[in-house]
This record gives C-alpha cells, sequence and structure tokens, in this order.
C-alpha cells in the first residue's frame, strides 16, 4: 500500500507564529508529493506579504482570507478560502491564493494613478501568486499573479455600448512590468457604423514601470 504522512503545528514566518499543516503522500518507492499549507490571518496586507510595497497604497490592501500553499508538484487543489469552494492549479513550489473586497487598477503601479485605469475598480477579487520559487523572491517584489472577480469600467465613458459595464465578470493578470485584463461581454452589442457584434470581450492591456526593489 502507499502512506500518507501528515503533521500538523506551528512555524513562524512574517514575523508571526502561525499554524500549518505539512503532507508527505507517497507516490512511489522512496518518492513522494509533498503539501504544506499555511492560512494567513484574516486581513492580512499585501504589505506584511510582500514586503518592498509595504510603504506603497498596494500594499495597505487587506486579504478578507487568504492561503500559502508550498507543493513539490502541479495539481488541482480543492478548499476553502472564506466562503468560497476553490479548486485553483496548484504550481510548485510557493503559491498564495487570497480574496479582496475592491481593488483600483491604479493602485497596482503609482503610473496609474493619473491614467484612465485608476477609474477601473475590481470587486469581490480573487487572487492567485504563483511561480515563486522562495520566501526571499517574495520579498523583492510582486509575483505573477492572476486576479479574478468583477469589474466596473463604467467610469471609462466608452461611448456607444448598449450594455451596462457596472459589473461584469473579468479575468486579468499582472506578470513584471505587463498587465492584461479580459472582461467577456455577456451579450451582444451595438455600435453605431459597426454594427452588431455578438460573443464580444473588452481587452485592456498596459505596460507598467517595475515596482523598484
Amino acid at each position: 500500500g502507499k502512506v500518507t504522512l501528515t503533521i500538523t503545528g506551528e512555524i513562524e514566518l512574517f514575523g508571526k507564529t502561525l499554524k500549518a499543516s505539512f503532507t508527505m503522500k507517497q507516490k512511489g518507492d522512496n518518492d513522494y508529493d509533498i503539501v504544506m499549507k499555511v492560512p494567513l490571518p484574516r486581513n492580512f496586507t499585501l504589505g506584511q506579504l510582500i514586503p518592498t510595497i509595504a510603504g506603497q497604497s498596494l500594499g495597505h490592501i487587506p486579504l478578507t482570507s487568504s492561503e500559502i500553499i508550498i507543493s513539490s508538484f502541479e495539481h488541482v487543489e480543492k478548499f476553502k478560502l472564506g466562503s468560497e469552494s476553490l479548486a485553483p492549479t496548484v504550481h510548485p513550489g510557493i503559491n498564495v491564493f487570497g480574496a479582496i473586497d475592491h481593488l483600483s487598477l491604479g493602485l497596482l503601479q503609482s503610473a496609474f494613478e493619473n491614467s484612465p485605469l485608476n477609474k477601473v475598480a475590481m470587486h469581490d477579487v480573487g487572487i492567485a501568486m504563483s511561480h515563486i520559487n522562495s520566501f526571499e523572491q517574495l520579498k523583492k517584489g510582486i509575483p505573477l499573479t492572476d486576479f479574478t472577480g468583477k469589474v466596473d469600467l463604467s467610469k471609462l465613458d466608452i461611448k456607444g455600448l448598449s450594455i451596462p459595464l457596472n459589473s461584469l465578470p473579468c479575468t486579468a493578470s499582472l506578470e513584471l512590468n505587463k498587465l492584461h485584463m479580459e472582461v467577456p461581454l455577456p451579450s451582444a452589442l451595438s455600435l453605431p457604423a459597426f454594427g452588431r457584434i455578438a460573443h464580444g470581450a473588452i481587452s485592456i492591456d498596459a505596460t507598467i514601470q517595475p515596482i523598484k526593489q
């Protein structure tokens, strides 16, 4: 038969004593899959997680719930984050999953504060940070981060669209100095001089200055 060993206890991380679980699941002779889970305290801030942004507006945003999963292999992990049931892909290395009530894209970089992106706000946001090799890497800057949630594009004042823009499902990704957002449109829309567009989507792409290390 195959053996699964789970150890629970407390570890010191981010200057706090946190609960943790460590699981080794045998998959062959002397070969194990390893997963470690560390739930973070409610309202743990992005700045506590990533010290280099601690003094910025983005660093003050609280995670209403969050968990670190460290894995030796890629797999789908089913777990609850707050009241939400999730089944995200966990990548080898350190992964961070969390929830944020409200996020303005203008907070992702100070240069956005005077741009149209400062008018774009997400709510009920889920975040997933991945491809993190060490906690030292996490200290140096924002890693590859995926966002899911609802977005309000109504303040962009996009002319001619025949659908409401105040609460649309969206996905976004932030990697190094590039931001990409995809907003599928729930229904067909009509554009003056162009006609009817079905199965449409709004994409937002921006290049941002890397956060100084």
